[in-house]
């Protein structure tokens, strides 16, 4: 007890420390890729295809290297030093420094193993993460003696470092899995006061949304197996962390569906391999991952798909965190049964998917090709009319109670106009920015004053909002490849945005995060669609911003 007490009490240096940690991260792993793909150009650093390789291309794979220094860079800033923080990152490092040998000239697979072992090692033995307590069974907790504790402590560690490595298989699909991972990781941690793992576990959430940013399909750089033991290691350490505190009404074994997609793949797999009697560790096509392509689905629908299974999951551990032991465990066999059977059963069956689109096929047929376009000229059009209304009326609303910091937005018009004359090679990324920036500031400020439901303004604004959807929902599906496309990513910021209000909390409480946060998700796709088609060039939308941004600045400055 002493020693936990010791390890979570450490105090950061402020309480913006998390939020300057994740920004830091973001921002270095940004900055750094780019160099990096350089560098692997130059030096001839790729992955190369062919094999079991899902891409077609040589791809840089140095993208491991700009996460850790984004997560070792925040956590050397802003945390005290500790045995249990000098022991992680030591162990994080290590494990992925191998990884980038292993990345740049082949390591033997017992090296890279003993790595992991000595690693594990450190953490258990100096920095004490162990799994002791395996839950409520019969009446009582199940505490594991000291000397197991060690071992199964090290081979979680070991076992959860290659599943995530093993999960690195196509554009996106790690680094995405771990950023609901370690999402629900914080989460837990906030749940249960655990403010000592704040900063690092930001800063790693920062580095892989930083990452993602050039790791969606397609891919312009991988991980490596240096990012992916990084993340695996990390994954493993503050899960153990978060769900091994002494008199915690939470379940110890959610940690198997907060990890559940990557465990699920890797079990099956080394089962599958015993059964047949296949070398264990001997690589091959038999992972969920590949199995979706060999079913007919595309890349990306393949990698959004595992983003929803493992959404589930964490939705699973918001409704089971408090729950006993045998009934978590119950779900986690149920749901990896389930997935595992259907892979089999549609294996079995030679059963592929067919795209085949009823309602657009009716439409076509029935409608000449020069009306078509207006399948999508009409949602689009609608949906920049709904949007530049919400920037402009929003911020007059009369009860709305703006923040002081919101006198920042008196930059959006210093902005638009320096990126206009100036910065005419970054038009479209600056404008993004500033409209992002400046949404979700006003929904922030706007969503805390929405009346209750059975008023007229919120029954506009839920109207409103419920329309947007149906017409981004059209206009998604009726453009073209070239004109505007949903990724991966923008389906992992959906499934985020869906999990984070069902976390406990106060009723209003969740229905103001709710509200925010299926807002700005509308609002952000509706800036990409209206952007994919027209640029910054339309004077309607730009004027639009810069009203409503100087309106909501000066209402902070002045009333």
């Amino acid at each position: 007890m002493n020693i936990y007490l010791e390890r979570t009490s450490s105090p950061v240096n402020n309480p913006y420390s998390p939020f300057f940690s994740a920004f830091v991260a973001f921002f270095i792993t940004v900055i750094l890729i780019p160099g990096l793909v350089r560098l692997a150009n130059k030096y001839k650093l790729f992955d190369m295809p062919g094999g079991r390789k899902a891409h077609l291309r040589p791809v840089p794979r140095l993208g491991g290297a700009a996460m850790l220094i984004g997560i070792i860079v925040p956590v050397t800033l802003w945390m005290e030093a500790s045995p249990l923080l000098r022991s992680v990152v030591l162990g994080l490092a290590a494990v992925s420094l191998v990884g980038l040998l292993d990345d740049l000239i082949a390591v033997i697979w017992w090296k890279k193993l003993l790595v992991h072992l000595s690693a594990a090692s450190l953490v258990v033995m100096v920095g004490q993460v162990r799994i002791e307590n395996l839950g409520f069974w019969s009446g009582d907790f199940l505490i594991l003696p000291a000397w197991l504790s060690i071992a199964v402590s090290i081979v979680f560690i070991v076992g959860v470092t290659n599943a995530i490595n093993l999960a690195d298989g196509l554009d996106g699909l790690a680094a995405g899995l771990c950023v609901l991972i370690f999402g629900t990781i914080l989460a837990v941690a906030y749940l249960q006061g655990l403010t000592v793992y704040f900063v690092p576990l930001c800063a790693i959430m920062g580095a892989v949304t930083g990452f993602l940013r050039y790791n969606t399909y397609p891919a312009t750089i991988f991980m490596g197996d240096s990012g992916s033991y990084l993340l695996g290691f990390s994954a493993a350490v503050f899960s153990i962390l978060v769900t091994q505190i002494p008199q915690s009404s939470v379940a110890p074994s959610i940690i198997l569906l907060i990890l559940g997609l990557p465990l699920i793949d890797t079990m099956e797999v080394m089962l599958e391999r015993l059964i047949t009697g296949n070398p264990v560790f001997l690589p091959d096509r038999r992972h969920l991952h590949y199995r979706l392509v060999k079913l007919g689905f595309t890349h990306k629908e393949a990698v959004i798909i595992l983003y929803a299974l493992q959404a589930l999951l964490i939705y699973m551990v918001i409704e089971l965190m408090f729950r006993p032991d045998w009934m978590v465990l119950s779900v986690f066999v149920a749901i990896a049964v389930t997935i595992v059977s259907v892979f089999f059963v549609a294996a079995k069956l030679g059963w592929r998917f067919e795209r085949t689109w009823v309602l657009e096929t009716w439409f076509k047929r029935r409608l000449k090709e020069r009306y078509q376009k207006w399948l999508v000229e009409i949602p689009r059009m609608s949906i920049e009319a709904i949007l530049i209304t919400y920037m402009v009326a929003a911020p007059m609303y009369p009860y709305l109670k703006v923040g002081g910091y919101c006198a920042i937005l008196l930059i959006v018009p210093i902005l638009l106009a320096a990126n206009r004359f100036m910065f005419t090679g970054y038009l479209n990324v600056v404008y993004r920015i500033v409209a992002f920036f400046y949404l979700s500031i006003l929904t922030y400020n706007f969503v805390q004053v929405l009346p209750g439901s059975s008023s007229l303004t919120a029954m506009i604004f839920y109207g409103a909002l419920f329309v947007l959807v149906i017409l981004l929902g059209a206009y998604i599906k009726f453009s073209s490849a070239t004109t505007f496309q949903i990724t991966p990513l923008d389906v992992l910021v959906v499934l985020v945005a869906i999990a984070i209000p069902l976390f406990p909390m106060e009723r209003e409480q969740a229905r103001v995060v709710s509200i925010f946060f299926f807002t700005l998700v509308a609002m952000f796709f509706s800036v990409e669609s209206v952007m994919n088609r027209q640029s910054t060039n339309d004077p309607i939308l730009s004027a639009s911003l810069v009203i409503g941004s100087s309106t909501l600045a000066i209402r902070a400055l002045f009333f």
